[in-house]
């Protein structure tokens, strides 16, 4: 899928396993093209405040050794059953009717992911990121994607 320019692959997983990393500080290769000027995340957050939600601060480490730190953040992934608006610098990219519950059912409910985007330092290329250790809720990630 494609949002602001950014393509993202959607991971590739079966059916009951996880295809989302739950961000609580892990450090995860970037795979980062030479000359990208903006890393995209994938995500959406669970149990998150309405008006702010799941956000923490995202590390990029650079090929040359350096690192620049910005905040992210995650709306909730149904909005509050649709009665909110994502957090600033959200783009809803996904919207499905329902979502799939813990014993595989469905529940009729408005769900969401977002896509939210970081420059990267000019002329730097990022080999790795920090994902944050987040505020509220719990935030996932799903998909990274760059554009020059």
């Amino acid at each position: 899928m494609t949002s602001g320019g950014i393509t993202y692959t959607w991971p590739n997983e079966a059916s009951g396993r996880n295809d989302f990393i739950a961000m609580a500080g892990q450090t995860i290769a970037a795979n980062a093209p030479v000359g990208a000027a903006t890393l995209g995340l994938l995500g959406a957050a669970t149990n998150a405040p309405p008006t702010t939600g799941s956000t923490g601060q995202l590390t990029l480490h650079y090929t040359d050794g350096s690192t620049s730190t910005v905040t992210i953040g995650f709306s909730d992934w149904t909005l509050d059953a649709g009665t909110n608006e994502p957090i600033a610098g959200n783009t809803t990219v996904v919207t499905t009717p329902y979502r799939t519950t813990g014993n595989g059912g469905k529940q009729m409910v408005n769900t969401y992911v977002f896509a939210t985007t970081v420059s990267i330092d000019a002329g730097k290329q990022v080999a790795s990121l920090t994902l944050p250790v987040t505020s509220a809720g719990t935030a996932d990630l799903f998909a990274i994607g760059y554009r020059n």
